[in-house]
This record gives structure tokens, C-alpha cells and sequence, in this order.
């Protein structure tokens, strides 16, 4: 991946990572900038031994408003699935009108 598209990415990313706690962005080095290289270097530093210290680290707050928003995307996608179910059931009647006439 190019530059340029990690920090597109990235910048989606940010977005959910800038309310981290200060001490954990810090020992990862997140900042609203960061470079690919930097990324990876910090990616080298997570070991399984701490990760679930930094894990809980996180607060339940932001947790529990990552899951919402997941859940209203998964809500969004089945109403944009259930529009379409509308309209192919909508558009079936119609042909079938027009083929008894």
C-alpha cells in the first residue's frame, strides 16, 4: 500500500483512535498524522502478553459507542436490503398486472 492510501485509511481509522486514552496513543505513538512507517513500527511493538493490558486500558465508553455504530451500519444495511425487497415486490405485481391485461 502506497502513502497515499494509508493515509486515507488511516485518517478513517483516526477517527476512533483520537479518544484513546493519552498514555496508550503515546506508547504506540498515535497521532493524527502518522506515517506508514511509523504504523508499522508501532504494529512491531504488540505482543500478546500486553495487548490485553492495553486493551482494557480502553474505556468502556468508547467501546460501548464503537459497538453502537456498528450496529446502526449493520441496522442501515438491512433497511437498504429491505428497500430493495420493496421494490422487486413492488415491480413483480406490476408485471404480473401487466400480463393478465
Amino acid at each position: 500500500m502506497d502513502e497515499s492510501k494509508f493515509q486515507k485509511r488511516y485518517a478513517k481509522a483516526y477517527v476512533n483512535m483520537k479518544d484513546l486514552p493519552a498514555n496508550l496513543k503515546s506508547k504506540y505513538g498515535i497521532t493524527e498524522h502518522m506515517t506508514k512507517a511509523q504504523a508499522v513500527k508501532s504494529i512491531e511493538k504488540l505482543d500478546k502478553k500486553n495487548i490485553g493490558l492495553d486493551i482494557d486500558c480502553i474505556p468502556d465508553v468508547i467501546i460501548a459507542r464503537q459497538f453502537k455504530e456498528y450496529l446502526r451500519g449493520g441496522k442501515q444495511e438491512a433497511q437498504k436490503s429491505d428497500i430493495i425487497q420493496q421494490i422487486n415486490a413492488l415491480w413483480s405485481r406490476m408485471i404480473e398486472k401487466i400480463s393478465k391485461k
